[in-house]
């Protein structure tokens, strides 16, 4: 039928009282250093603090000129990062695990703008939300120590800001949501294609084809029950297209639509079924032509109404 794990959904009887909404606060402030000299070891450092969570680190790596390679690490999670002030200190180590000497790090910051707040609101289900805010603050820091064992590190910059999140997660106790796919119920791959097959995707239907070593995608807007999109084709591990041609795809209603209920134990799904016939016509990379096939295929309205799972 369809598995309901990670599904978010419905009861014909309504939506459950919803549960009390889940506050996440973070509060974090950092910073980040680069150094990429030409035909020298590249250096990149972070160091960040959370006000509530407590928990901040610092890491540092050193690379080899091209960035390839690592040629020596290290970490902590006992920094200071807070009013104004900054520091930790911690080994670096060698990549063959020799000592590298210590990452030294002791300055002051202040911030360079004024704060920028941000609301956000995301939708994850029909009756489910997370409702942010983002205030977000440029920072500078000025280092009286700046150490990287004894690596150059005397063109290093460095980009510092806070971000102060509050997000709030409105979750229903019985999640409804509403989903939509087209299914194929045969074999619509007719030669030479090798491939016609449904994949996911957010938006339209998107299809993917194979003939002759190439590959083929395409997404097409089926709404209305017809459309014409052009297909790019990839040798296999190609990056750009060798070629774009394209496809005509159409649905037709082909009998009554049903409807199938299925009570789960984590609540109702519900189907609208509606039978189609898709037919089609590509036209072929490398001059071949074109193809028409004809297929049987069904239009899902999926409703689900669930309790969410952990």
């Amino acid at each position: 039928m369809l598995s309901l794990t990670g599904i978010l959904l419905v009861s014909g009887a309504g939506v459950a009282e919803a549960d009390r909404p889940t506050v996440i606060n973070e509060d974090n402030t950092g910073f980040a250093c680069e150094y990429f000299p030409e035909g020298q070891p590249q250096i990149s450092l972070s160091i960040n603090y959370d006000a509530v969570s407590g928990e901040g680190y610092s890491f540092t790596d050193v690379l080899t000129p091209d960035g390839e390679l690592d040629l020596a690490n290290g970490f902590t999670d006992d920094v200071t990062v807070g009013d104004g002030v900054v520091s930790a200190r911690y080994p670096l180590i060698n990549d063959d695990g020799s000592d590298a000497g210590e990452v030294i790090l002791e300055g002051t910051y202040e911030a360079t703008s004024e704060p920028l707040t941000l609301r956000n609101r995301f939708r994850y289900a029909r009756n489910a939300q997370i409702i942010g805010t983002l205030v977000y603050t440029e920072l500078a820091v000025t280092w009286s120590t700046f150490q990287v064992g004894d690596y150059d590190v005397s063109g290093i910059t460095c980009f510092g800001q806070r971000s102060q999140t509050s997000n709030r997660v409105l979750q229903p106790h019985r999640l409804v949501d509403t989903f939509r796919e087209l299914r194929l119920l045969g074999n619509c791959a007719e030669e030479p294609l090798t491939r016609f097959d449904v994949v996911g995707s957010e938006v339209g239907v998107s299809l993917d084809l194979a003939v002759d070593g190439l590959q083929g995608s395409t997404n097409l807007a089926l709404a209305d029950g017809s459309d014409t999109q052009p297909v790019a084709w990839y040798a296999e591990g190609g990056e750009e297209p060798d070629e774009i041609t394209s496809i005509t795809v159409n649905l037709t209603e082909d009998g009554h639509s049903r409807t199938v209920v299925d009570a789960t134990p984590d609540g109702l799904v519900l189907e609208r079924i509606q039978p189609l016939t898709l037919t089609y016509e590509l036209v072929l990379p490398d001059g071949a032509g074109t193809v028409s096939g004809t297929c049987a295929a069904e239009s899902v309205v999926t409703r689900i109404a669930v309790e969410p799972v952990d």
